[in-house]
């Protein structure tokens, strides 16, 4: 069963599907009365022993409440299956973080390493062996201009003393993810302790410092080899410049016997932090300035949906909103304003402008929207326009928030109103700085856009995997002379 915006679950009404996996669907919810928001986790395939599971994660995750851990708040039943409900975490992973900013500075791995061993330390002393620590299991909050990393779930955690619901299988084959896998959890995963937790974080701060694993190899038996042998490029051979604390933290967290390894999460972060008491923050990347992309996105159509059912639409733009947000958050990007259905957002970068772009058509076109919307449009279509250059950058009196103006600005918003539903228009300014394979890039000739003075040659970003046909621009062609 999946859902779509406006479906009731239990208390919470659906509001966007966030993500999709092999195993579980998550939703961005909002409970009916609190309006609290909050994460649905529903699994999406029936087995007795991941319903097991998924139900010792809940109450995992509702009893071991900490800061750098997302809490679940409540527990529904759909068909009969367990579903959690967990803390909604406004930001990326760490996993999507890295594609974006491939590795991270001295700085922010310190406050990375300080949330994530306070975590598994919470955890550990509590009995509990997590067995599934990795990039793309660390949540990024934003907080006071600053990251707060969060372990994510507890899925395949291990509980000291009570029975395990996947024991029965485990003989037969590994459990966890195998890049970030100690060796021995490779052998005998219903067997590890927490030195197996170490491990996974010497590989995850060793990936985040340098944006490469330790581990790597052409298939799953060269990757096992080296991981068992322990064969692997020292950090410190990686980054000559690296901190010597932060080096020999990885290093004996990466050693092949449990015996030989730091003992416990509290001892690796006095090792990683050289004794001392406080560590930089991992800080929020400041509003982009100077050379900027600026996006302008529009949703086609909103009019009639407004007119046709308001409460409908209100529905279908805070599912709208969640995508946007998941994927500047993802991304890298920096949230200007919005103005009804409309988004600003700034980019240093036209390369994750345009990542952001496609992140965003694919999610809107996968999604399940409602069908009033299928019916009218079949997918809700928004149009996007990029432009690169150098604007008036100013911060906002009041909030503090940066804001962008001046020529540049508006040339970016006259190329977003030139589109069509679904469309991605670019700059010639932005289309010579791109290096992503992600998009198609068509010439559509140079436009006279309303209220500029010079006329913009225009180019159509096209996504392989949405073979879509548009008409041409919504502006004059320029007169060539």
């Amino acid at each position: 069963m999946s859902f779509t915006p406006g479906d009731i679950v239990g208390n919470y009404r659906v509001e966007a599907l966030v993500h999709r996996g092999a195993y579980t669907a998550r939703y961005r919810v909002r409970h009916v009365e609190l309006e609290t928001y909050h994460c649905l986790v529903q699994m999406t395939r029936r087995s007795k022993m991941l319903a097991r599971r998924q139900l010792l994660a809940g109450r995992l995750q509702a009893r071991l409440r900490h800061g750098n851990l997302v809490g679940a708040t409540d527990l529904v039943r759909i068909d009969k299956a367990p579903a959690l409900i967990l803390d909604w975490v406004n930001g990326a992973l760490l996993s999507e973080h890295l594609q974006v900013h491939r590795c991270l500075s001295f700085e922010e791995a310190d406050g990375l390493a300080a949330g994530l061993l306070r975590g598994l330390d919470h955890i550990h002393r509590n009995g509990v062996v997590h067995r599934n620590v990795k990039t793309s299991g660390i949540a990024l909050e934003p907080d006071n201009n600053q990251f707060v990393p969060k372990l994510t779930d507890l899925a395949l955690a291990r509980v000291f003393g009570t029975e395990d619901p996947t024991s029965g299988s485990l003989r037969r084959g590994m459990l966890g993810t195998l890049d970030y896998m100690a060796p021995e959890q490779s052998h005998f995963p219903d067997a590890v302790d927490e030195r197996a937790d170490l491990w996974s974080a010497g590989v995850t701060l060793y990936k985040a410092l340098t944006g490469r694993l330790p581990f790597e190899g052409d298939s799953t038996d060269a990757i096992l080899e080296k991981i068992r042998s322990g064969t692997y490029t020292p950090v410190h051979e990686v980054l000559p410049e690296l901190p010597e604390r932060m080096g020999k933290a990885i290093g004996h967290a990466l050693m092949v016997k449990p015996h030989h390894r730091v003992s416990s999460a509290r001892d690796m972060l006095k090792e990683w932090t050289g004794g001392r008491r406080r560590v930089a923050a991992f800080r929020v990347p400041a509003a982009p300035s100077g050379t900027v992309t600026i996006v302008f996105t529009d949703v086609q159509d909103s009019t009639k949906l407004w007119d046709r059912d308001p409460e409908m639409m209100r529905r279908v733009l805070t599912a709208h909103d969640a995508i946007m947000r998941s994927a500047i958050a993802r991304r890298g990007g920096y949230e200007v304003k919005t103005e009804g259905d409309a988004f600003m957002v700034a980019f240093s970068d036209p390369n994750d402008a345009v990542q952001w772009c496609v992140d965003v058509q694919l999610a809107l076109y996968e999604h399940p929207w409602p069908p009033e919307v299928q019916e009218l449009l079949g997918t809700l279509l928004v149009r996007m326009g990029l432009h690169t250059g150098e604007p008036d950058c100013r911060p906002h009196p009041t909030t503090g928030a940066m804001d962008y103006f001046g020529p540049m600005v508006n040339r970016a918003a006259r190329i977003s109103s030139a589109g069509f539903g679904g469309q991605i228009l670019a700059s010639a300014a932005s289309v010579r700085r791109l290096t992503t394979d992600d998009v198609n890039v068509a010439r559509l000739g140079r436009y006279q856009l309303k209220g500029l003075s010079e006329a913009e040659e225009l180019h159509e970003l096209r996504i392989p995997q949405l073979p879509r046909d548009h008409p041409p621009p919504r502006a004059a062609r320029a007169t060539i002379y």
